[in-house]
This record gives C-alpha cells, sequence and structure tokens, in this order.
C-alpha cells in the first residue's frame, strides 16, 4: 500500500492557508499524495487514533494505511519539509512495485544465454536478476523436488550470496 499524507484544514484558518503553501512547495509535483479534507464540508467530524480533531491544521502521514506521524497547527517550513521527506513517494513505490512485479516475456526469455536458468538444457528457473532468483526460490519450494530445491538453492545462493539470509 502506498504511504501518503492527510492535510485536515479549514478555508477559514490562515494557519491552514500558510501550511498548504509549504505542503504545495515540498510535495513536489509527482512524489508525495496529500490528500486534503476541508473540515466545513466533512460529513463526518474529523478523527486521529480515536480522538476528534480539535486544531487546524493538522496532518497525518500514513504508511502501509497506518497512521505513523503527526503535525498540528502553523509548523515551521523546515518541520514541513522533514515529515513531507519521510513519506515515500508514489514514484518510488511504483517503480519498485512495478519492477518486482515485470514479468519475464517470451521474448526476453528467449533472449537469455542458458547460463542465466538454474537448468539450462530445460530453460528451467530464470535466475537472471535477483527478483527472479526469489522467484525462482518461491517456486522450486513449493512445486520441486528436494534435489531440483537443493539444485535451486545452491545456484541463486552461489550468484546472489546476500539472499542466503532470505
Amino acid at each position: 500500500m502506498m504511504d501518503y499524507v492527510i492535510f485536515y484544514h479549514g478555508t477559514w484558518s490562515e494557519a491552514s492557508r500558510s501550511v498548504k503553501q509549504k505542503l504545495d512547495r515540498h510535495k513536489g509535483a509527482d512524489s508525495v499524495e496529500v490528500r486534503e479534507v476541508d473540515v466545513d464540508k466533512a460529513t463526518t467530524p474529523p478523527t486521529y487514533d480515536g480522538q476528534l480533531i480539535r486544531s487546524l491544521p493538522f496532518l497525518v502521514r500514513y504508511e502501509n494505511g497506518r497512521p505513523v506521524d503527526h503535525l498540528v497547527g502553523d509548523v515551521p517550513e523546515d518541520a514541513v519539509r522533514r515529515f513531507i521527506a519521510r513519506t515515500r513517494t508514489k514514484t518510488a513505490f511504483w517503480d519498485g512495485f512495478e519492477k518486482a512485479a515485470r514479468k519475464l516475456t517470451s521474448k526476453a526469455r528467449n533472449a537469455l544465454t542458458d547460463d542465466s536458468f538454474v537448468f539450462p538444457g530445460e530453460r528451467r528457473y530464470p535466475i537472471h536478476d535477483i527478483n527472479h532468483a526469489r522467484n525462482a526460490l518461491a517456486r522450486v519450494a513449493q512445486n520441486g523436488s528436494p534435489s531440483e530445491q537443493s539444485a535451486v538453492r545452491s545456484a541463486v545462493h552461489q550468484k546472489y550470496p546476500e539472499l542466503k539470509e532470505d
């Protein structure tokens, strides 16, 4: 789940307008997702950690769908900058997700050299990059014979020693 910030504010609040300007300067064009909630238009009173929000502006930072940090009031610009900097950006999240989820196409698989596979003659269990090596370990653990599991573990750990801890 992507990280984000919820910004509770009132359009009538000078402090809210001040923090909004600071947020706009530091969130970047494509980086941090900021969801704004105008408390005047909210259908239910806003709460944080089970408590009614009584001071504005109020910023809440979420990681993996859970609140992890907050700021209250017209805080200095440096505090807003640090708060935003701790939020994983949309770009970083999707870049990591796309790299991890990228599927090996038939054309790309055919272009791999034999030494990119644990069983080169059969061209099974590609381990040309670390994500596919992890996948090979998972697949052989589910479906492989004990001898296949041993061969895949050995090949992966030889090529990627850092995966021995996984």
